[in-house]
């Protein structure tokens, strides 16, 4: 027997109909259902596959979301209404960090991205730290402050439970392809980049 674990939150109806479709019988949770369905799919009829499903219907969930808008400009929105940041310098961080998908981010690089013709000093990274403080405290706000995860001298975006259009689109996701123009993060020139990259989804 193999089990597989899907971390992805479905609605179980829609579990339930791409069951009926693959003659797996499977008790509903993977990083994402599709791949642990082709990997069942893929055993010799001998084995028998059971996939774990989390079946947490996504309109219970929402409330706990934050959907990030990344096509065009940057937002971020909370039950639908734009996040309001102090500075816009704390907007902008959470956009990178948002663009690295997870990845720590360092105080030096952060304040490369923040201030390019600033040299790095320590009066800059106090400036930081105040910046740090203006998002954690704009996010605490909804109660959303948890999807910064803070270590020494680093800083990342818990990608978990973000509902993003730019993580749709890397996921393979066909509807998010046909809203993305090319247009990515159009307030931010680093951000060209990645709009480049993302030119393999026009």
């Amino acid at each position: 027997m193999r089990i597989f674990v899907v971390n992805e939150v479905c609605d179980n109806a829609d579990i339930q109909a791409r069951l009926l479709q693959s003659d797996l019988a499977v008790a509903g949770e993977y990083e994402h259902f599709d791949e642990a369905l082709a990997d069942a799919q893929a055993l010799t009829e001998d084995k028998i596959s059971v996939i774990i499903v989390n079946t947490v219907k996504e309109e219970q969930s929402e409330e706990h979301l934050l959907k990030v808008q990344t096509f065009g400009n940057f937002e971020v929105f909370y039950r639908g209404v734009p996040i309001s940041f102090g500075r816009s310098k704390a907007k902008e961080l959470l956009a990178y960090l948002i663009d690295r998908r997870g990845a720590a981010v360092t105080t030096a690089e952060a304040c490369a991205v923040l201030w390019e013709d600033k040299e790095y000093n320590f009066s800059l990274q106090r400036q930081f730290q105040t910046i740090v403080s203006d998002l954690m405290k704009s996010l605490k706000k909804h109660k959303c402050d948890r999807f910064i995860r803070r270590r020494r001298n680093c800083l990342a975006i818990d990608v978990a439970g973000l509902d993003c259009d730019f993580y749709k689109l890397m996921a393979g996701d066909k509807l998010i392809a046909k809203q993305y123009n090319g247009e990515y993060m159009s307030n931010y020139s680093w951000a060209e980049t990645t709009a480049g990259f993302l030119c393999r989804f026009l």
